[in-house]
């Protein structure tokens, strides 16, 4: 027995979409990368949808290596034959067609994921949750070489009523895994074939709610913010103590609106190390309550907008008072965002964003 330990930046509304994809389209692929060696255009765990002329949601590598498993999609449709299948990605520059990364790529192809449609509903309702769990997938090859995938939706007041039979490592991987959730946390253990048994790979996926972009203030900069938010993944959460301001017409791209006071309202949010806090407001004083609200929090980013001079002089204020020690305002990015000389809305947006982002994979790496 052998085990693979690896990570991924998993596609973070990929299996929310999933549901609703295998119920209103037919003949689906469902593609994961299982393993890669040497240099692969994305990390294993990744996931794509694939239907019969198309890549349909996600992405597990870009066009060529697509375009190669598009080729093959119809006929495992066709045939329910799922397959663990190989692409090299050692071609010569010169080749016309073929990727040049350097490596290879497992591809799981399961050719029935309609199967388990009750699995990826089961894990979009706990997203919706913000409940985080791990998928179980077993792949078995038969004597006769045909592969037979399960799968199995796991969290941790689950665990004691899985259904699936695991061996004492893969158990060790997924009690681990429950223990701290961690997006990316893709894991392979490949049981080698016996005269009792069936060759078999287990794959461990842990799946994370999307972090949670709070963002105080549907300004300019905020409503930029929040589109650039969405885009990359997060769910958007906009709070204004405007009630015009804080509406779907003005930020179409926050999933979760509200304004009024900052202590009946943002108070009633739950933050973690996956909790990203960005005040934006009109001024100084709202960014102080805001601070003020969170700065003692898990939070795993807070952010201010404003000038040196005025960072200074509330981060005084906040030490003077006594609102945070000296470590609690270290947390605090501010003035935010990366110094990209920005100055337009737009510029000031990207900045926070890619903050936000550089931020994301620190905490991820910690995990």
């Amino acid at each position: 027995m052998k085990s693979l330990l690896n990570g991924s930046s998993a596609a973070l509304n990929f299996y929310t979409e999933l549901p609703q994809l295998l119920s209103s389209k037919k003949n689906l692929a469902l593609a994961t990368v299982a393993a890669t060696k040497g240099s692969a255009p994305q990390k294993t765990g990744i996931s794509a949808v694939f239907g019969e002329n198309r890549l349909i949601a996600g992405t597990i590598g870009g066009g060529i290596v697509e375009f190669s498993i598009q080729k093959v999609i119809n006929d495992i449709v066709q045939a329910k034959q799922s397959q663990i299948r190989a692409f090299n990605l050692t071609n010569k520059i010169s080749d016309k067609e073929g990727a040049i990364c350097g490596g290879s790529m497992e591809i799981l192809l399961d050719a029935e994921p309609e199967k388990y449609a009750a699995v990826f509903k089961a894990i979009s309702e706990s997203l919706g949750k913000r409940e985080p769990g791990v998928m179980l997938i077993v792949a078995k090859t038969d004597s006769g070489g045909r592969l037979h995938i399960e799968r199995e939706w796991i969290t941790t007041g689950s665990l004691k009523n899985k259904t699936l039979s695991l061996s004492p490592v893969v158990d060790n991987h997924l009690q681990e895994m429950l223990n701290r959730p961690t997006e990316g946390d893709f894991r392979r253990t490949d049981i080698e074939e016996t005269a009792e048994e069936e060759k078999q790979s287990v794959f461990l996926e842990t799946i994370v709610p999307a972090p949670r972009l709070i963002i105080a203030g549907a300004g300019h900069v905020g409503k930029a913010l929040s589109h650039l938010g969405k885009f990359l993944g997060f769910e958007v959460v906009v709070w204004d103590y405007r009630s015009e301001y804080a509406t779907k017409e003005n930020v179409p791209d926050a999933d979760v609106l509200l304004s009024g006071n900052i202590e009946e309202t943002l108070a009633g949010v739950a933050t973690d190390r996956n909790t990203y806090i960005v005040a934006v407001t009109t001024g100084h004083k709202q960014d102080i309550e805001v601070l003020k609200l969170f700065i003692g929090s898990p939070a795993g980013y807070i952010g201010m907008i404003g000038s040196r001079k005025k960072t200074i002089l509330i981060r005084e204020q906040f030490l003077a008072e006594g609102w945070a020690t000296e470590e609690q305002w270290a947390r605090i990015h501010a003035p935010v965002g990366l110094d990209i000389h920005s100055e337009t809305v737009e510029e000031i947006a990207l900045s926070i964003a890619a903050q936000l982002v550089q931020v994301r994979h620190q905490i991820n790496k910690k995990q």
